[in-house]
């Protein structure tokens, strides 16, 4: 997963070939996503409202107010500091259940998480944007809610059909194939996003370097606040949301209102895959340990 960075970054004209396959990547990893996680999981997070607001207060509201508070004591640029401001108000990558799957956690939550901040950042983001950075963001929430709307509710409606065709028994079978599937997606849509990254590290690499640095630092520290907050009663359901929150979906934002940012703030977009591709490799097995006291209590309420 993490060599699509590298390929793309090696290979600019393939970065820029594969750049129009965004959308359908998108919707083929939601998809997959979908498909991977059962339906009575998603049932059960929608169950506990109030974890759920919860993790999207955290991750739409607290959290571009610290970041704003830490960017400004650290004494960071205009336009790093905008960037992570705005990065840390935006919802979880559409891929994020898809990462949690493939780190060998439950994804149910991630996903949960994803759609409904997804649903909400329309509505938080512009007051975020004028409040702590005092810059205008055109954005229509009716209009991106509608789009968002279509997305999540083809990609839904699609994994739907398919585990009618196909039927539930070979579906759980095929958790492997898929897991692999979603890898090669991802591989491809990093190769598409690294489009004018290569570019960028030749004629200014300090600061691109600067930049590596912000991304990593920025999607630990996440993490490390949220898994101890929403771990606390569920381990598992703590450590989705806690990679979800690390994992954040910025195009978003900056394809609704581009003219609004610098256009360093779409460079940092692109060295946003770093920590997204590589971290995963490292942060799965402390997770994974992190969550096993608490499953092998559930496996054995006797000991």
């Amino acid at each position: 997963m993490a060599g699509g960075v590298f390929v793309g970054l090696a290979f600019p004209a393939l970065a820029t070939a594969a750049k129009p396959l965004f959308a359908p990547l998108i919707l083929a990893m939601l998809t997959v996503s979908m498909l991977r996680i059962e339906p009575v999981a998603i049932a059960r997070q929608i169950t506990r409202p109030v974890r759920l607001v919860l993790a999207i207060i955290w991750i739409l509201l607290l959290a571009p107010c610290l970041t704003f508070i830490a960017v400004r004591s650290i004494g960071l640029d205009e336009t790093l500091s905008m960037a992570l401001v705005m990065w840390s108000a935006s919802p979880p990558l559409v891929s994020a259940p898809s990462i949690v799957l493939i780190m060998g956690l439950e994804g149910a939550a991630a996903l949960a998480v994803m759609v409904g901040a997804t649903f909400a950042f329309p509505f938080t983001v512009p007051w975020i944007a004028l409040g702590l950075l005092d810059i205008e963001v055109e954005i229509g929430a009716f209009e991106l809610m509608f789009r968002l709307l279509a997305m999540v509710g083809g990609a839904a409606l699609l994994s739907q059909i398919l585990r009618r065709v196909f039927g539930k028994a070979r579906i759980n079978a095929a958790h492997a194939p898929l897991d692999g599937f979603m890898v090669i997606l991802m591989v491809f849509f990093a190769i598409a996003i690294m489009d004018g990254l290569t570019a960028a590290m030749i004629e200014n690499p300090v600061r691109i370097g600067w930049y590596v640095v912000a991304a990593f630092s920025m999607a630990l520290a996440m993490q490390c606040v949220a898994a101890p907050i929403f771990g606390y009663r569920d381990r598992m359901s703590g450590a989705a949301i806690a990679v979800a929150s690390g994992n954040r979906n910025m195009a978003l934002i900056l394809a609704a209102s581009a003219s609004a940012f610098a256009p360093e703030t779409f460079i940092y977009l692109a060295v946003l895959q770093f920590p997204i591709y590589l971290l995963p490799a490292v942060t799965g097995p402390i997770y994974r340990k992190w969550v096993l006291p608490l499953t092998s209590t559930k496996s054995h309420p006797e000991g």
